[in-house]
C-alpha cells in the first residue's frame, strides 16, 4: 500500500461511520463550518505525521477518496461528502482477539488481520485495548465490513510469529457473554463465602466493558508539556516552571508535575493572552535550563492535546468518584 493510499485509509476512517460517531472532538470540529474540516489540522495529528509531515501530499490524497471525502476548492479544508448514519450497533459485526506481543502497534496488528480477509472483505476498525496506564492489553476489536465477514474471521485459527499457540479469537458478542457469566459467576462464589455486598466488577473487567467514546470537549492551544532532564544536584520545583511560563507571557490555570518527574503539563487559562503555541517559542529561547535541569517544551496539538483530555477527564472522574485525590497545584 503506497503512502498516498495509508494517508486516504485513515482520514477516512476518522470520518468514517465507526468512528465519527464517537468522536467529540472532531465531531465538534465539523459542526463549526458545514462539516469542514481544516486539513492542516487533520495532518497534525500523531498518526498522521508518521504517514507524512507534507501537507500537500495529505491534500492531493484526500482528493482520490471516491465517495466518503470531499476536498475545498482551495484545498484546505476536507469533510464528509454523505451524512452520517444513525446509530448502529456494531457488535454484531465485531471480534475480539487476545494474544498480541506487548509492544505491537495498530499497523503489526492490521498487518497480521489483513492477510486474513478473502477478497471483497473489509477491515472497517481496529481498537487496541488498553489498561488505565495506557499499557496495551494485548487484546483489539475488530470491527469489519459485514456479520459474514466477522463469523467467518472468528472461527478462523490465527497464528502469529514467535508464538505457538493461536490467538484467543472469538464474535465480540460471544466475548461479552463470557465476561458477564464469568463476573456472574464471581458474585455467586463471594456470597457462597458469606458476601454481603453485591461486588462490583475490578478495575479491569469495568474497563473492558466501558462504551468507546471520543474525546471530551476542549479549548485548543492550551497544554504545554514539558520533558525535565537533570544536570546536577537540584531537582526543579513546579513553582519554578509556572515562573518560566508567566514571564513568558502565559497566563498559567495549572501545573501537572512533581519534583524528580521526567515530565508534567502545564494548562493555560482560557483567558490567557498568549496560547501554547506561541510561549513556547519563548520558553525554548529563553529557559531551555532551570535550576541545573534541561527543558524541552512542548505546545500539545492534534491528537496528543486530545489524549491529553481524555486523561485529564478521566482523572478528574475518578477524583470525583472517590471523593479524595491530590489536587492539581495552581
Amino acid at each position: 500500500m503506497s503512502a498516498a493510499d495509508k494517508i486516504l485509509k485513515q482520514v477516512e476512517f476518522y470520518f468514517g461511520d465507526s468512528n465519527l460517531p464517537g468522536d467529540k472532538f472532531l465531531k465538534a470540529e465539523t459542526a463549526k463550518d458545514e462539516g469542514w474540516v481544516e486539513i492542516a489540522k487533520i495532518a497534525s495529528f500523531a498518526r498522521m505525521k508518521q504517514l507524512s509531515t507534507d501537507l500537500d501530499v495529505v491534500v492531493e490524497a484526500l482528493k482520490k477518496s471516491e465517495s466518503l471525502l470531499e476536498v475545498s476548492e482551495d484545498g484546505k479544508k476536507v469533510r464528509r461528502s454523505t451524512p452520517l448514519p444513525g446509530a448502529q450497533d456494531k457488535t454484531p459485526v465485531s471480534v475480539y482477539m487476545k494474544g498480541f506481543p506487548t509492544d505491537s502497534t495498530l499497523d503489526s496488528i492490521n498487518e497480521v488481520v489483513e492477510k486474513l480477509l478473502n477478497e471483497g472483505e473489509k477491515r472497517l476498525c481496529t481498537r487496541m485495548r488498553r489498561l488505565r496506564d495506557k499499557t496495551f492489553k494485548t487484546s483489539v476489536f475488530l470491527e469489519f465490513d459485514s456479520e459474514a465477514t466477522a463469523k467467518r474471521v472468528s472461527e478462523l485459527k490465527v497464528k502469529i510469529e514467535g508464538k505457538e499457540e493461536p490467538l484467543m479469537n472469538m464474535l465480540k458478542a460471544d466475548y461479552i457473554t463470557m465476561k458477564k457469566k464469568e463476573r456472574g459467576d464471581k458474585q455467586t462464589e463471594k456470597k457462597g463465602k458469606g458476601g454481603g455486598k453485591k461486588r462490583k466488577a475490578d478495575g479491569e473487567e469495568k474497563q473492558e466493558e466501558e462504551k468507546e467514546v471520543g474525546p471530551p470537549e476542549f479549548k485548543t492551544d492550551l497544554v504545554i508539556k514539558m520533558a525535565v532532564e537533570k544536570k546536577g544536584e537540584v531537582e526543579v520545583s513546579w513553582e519554578e516552571l509556572k515562573a518560566a511560563v508567566t514571564e513568558s507571557g502565559g497566563k498559567v490555570g495549572f501545573v501537572d508535575y512533581n519534583r524528580g518527574q521526567t515530565e508534567g503539563f502545564l494548562r493555560l487559562a482560557e483567558d490567557s493572552e498568549l496560547k501554547a503555541s506561541a510561549v513556547v517559542p519563548k520558553l525554548t529561547e529563553s529557559k531551555t535550563t532551570i535550576s541545573e535541569n534541561a527543558i524541552t517544551w512542548t505546545a500539545l496539538s492534534g491528537e496528543a492535546e486530545t489524549a491529553f483530555w481524555v486523561d485529564f477527564a478521566k482523572q478528574r472522574a475518578n477524583r470525583n468518584k472517590k471523593g479524595k485525590g491530590k489536587r492539581q497545584k495552581r
